[in-house]
């Protein structure tokens, strides 16, 4: 799946976006992402679903590209559990988290404001980024 330089995707309501297992996502340079909603598990009889990217397979981003929340809210973000290699590059996370599963994450040149980014059982690479947040590696094979 590609989405294709300057576009503008808006994730609503509880609308995800989900790529397959050996399926890869391409997001080209200058798109914004927006989302409005993050998931709720507290004082709620149930799970309310957020907005999420979920990659199962590979990711390339960027540059210039823009994750970000709808009217200063937060939103659940990218979430990557694919086995093989993403990266990102040049790209900023607003008020979104980013996550990573297993495989291996690599980012670069890389902004991240008030945006929690997760590790679990992942190698992540990070080099000239600006982290304004919270971080979490639990059982991180290697955080560089």
């Amino acid at each position: 799946m590609t989405i294709n330089s300057g576009t503008k995707l808006y994730l609503k309501n509880a609308n995800r976006l989900v790529v397959d297992a050996g399926s890869t996502i391409i997001i080209e340079d200058n798109v914004h992402i927006f989302g409005e909603t993050a998931t709720q598990f507290e004082n709620t009889p149930q799970e309310i679903v957020g907005n999420r990217i979920i990659v199962n397979g590979s990711a390339s981003i960027g540059p210039n590209v823009l994750f970000t929340a709808l009217k200063n809210q937060t939103w659940d973000g990218l979430y990557l559990y694919g086995t093989g290699q993403s990266e990102l590059i040049d790209v900023t996370f607003e008020n979104c988290n980013l996550f990573c599963a297993n495989g291996s994450l690599s980012v670069r040149d890389s902004d991240f404001d008030q945006s929690l980014v997760k590790c679990s059982g992942a190698s992540m690479n990070f080099r000239d980024c600006t982290i304004t947040g919270k971080m979490s590696f639990n059982n991180a094979l290697e955080v560089r």
